[in-house]
């Protein structure tokens, strides 16, 4: 029922947690977490320094807890808090709590590790009573927090059919790939004092056969999920090298 590393409760204690609550029937919030630049941590330095990152930001955001909330360790860099309902203003608060909790460096062997966290919210029941729908949501509204950078997303309708276009192109990528469907467009660098051309930033655009376009905020982190990021890399350097 509790994480090894963190000894902070499990995903299983949280699914525990939904279902009695569900029965208890009290409005509640799930906040579902995913720290920012974790993973380069983990590459860079190694899954020892990264235990030491989630045992330190478990213990802070444990720090910031109000009274009849619960944290808990999901896997991975993954974290969830149940929290009684509160009024937005002060869940508000309680979010930016976490995170500036997060604003200090956590030092170790003369390094200084930073992280962030997106951070995802669902509340029961006026969002869903079934706890699975509930962990979706929050899901969905984490990860439009990170994909806008925002402190943290609380889940509303529209999320899902976000959902549904990113899983769309994601599928479509890999024959956009095969078929060259990309275009590069070209923006010159002018110097305005002599009005001459300096040079030309590349941009990459994806086409579409009703004349409009996939815009590359959607596709580009859609594709840095997946190794297709790699091959639009390969792509656009090759195409730019053919147009020089």
């Amino acid at each position: 029922m509790h994480d090894n590393l963190t000894g902070l409760a499990n995903r299983k204690y949280l699914h525990e947690t939904l279902e009695a609550k569900q029965k208890e029937g009290k409005p509640f919030s799930l906040l579902l977490i995913d720290l920012d630049r974790f993973k380069q941590i983990n590459d860079a330095l190694g899954h020892y320094y990264g235990d030491f990152v989630l045992v330190e930001v478990g213990k802070r955001f444990k720090a910031t807890l109000p009274p009849g909330a619960t944290i808990y360790r999901l896997g991975g860099d993954e974290f969830s808090i149940v929290i009684p309902l509160m009024p937005p203003t002060q869940l508000q608060h309680f979010v930016l709590a976490m995170h500036q909790s997060l604003e200090q460096h956590f030092e170790i062997d003369n390094y200084e590790l930073s992280v962030g966290a997106s951070i995802g919210i669902s509340h029961f029941p006026q969002n869903s009573r079934d706890k699975n729908h509930l962990i979706l949501m929050a899901d969905l509204a984490m990860y439009a927090a990170k994909n806008k950078g925002e402190l943290y997303k609380t889940y509303e309708p529209s999320l899902e059919s976000d959902a549904a276009q990113r899983v769309e192109i994601s599928a479509r990528l890999k024959h956009a790939l095969d078929e060259e469907e990309f275009e590069l467009w070209y923006q010159p660098i002018i110097d305005l004092q002599t009005n001459e051309i300096h040079g030309a930033e590349a941009l990459i655009r994806w086409p579409q056969p009703d004349g409009s376009f996939i815009s590359p905020e959607k596709f580009i982190a859609i594709a840095e999920q997946s190794s297709l990021i790699n091959r639009i890399t390969d792509w656009f350097f090759t195409q730019v090298t053919k147009d020089i």
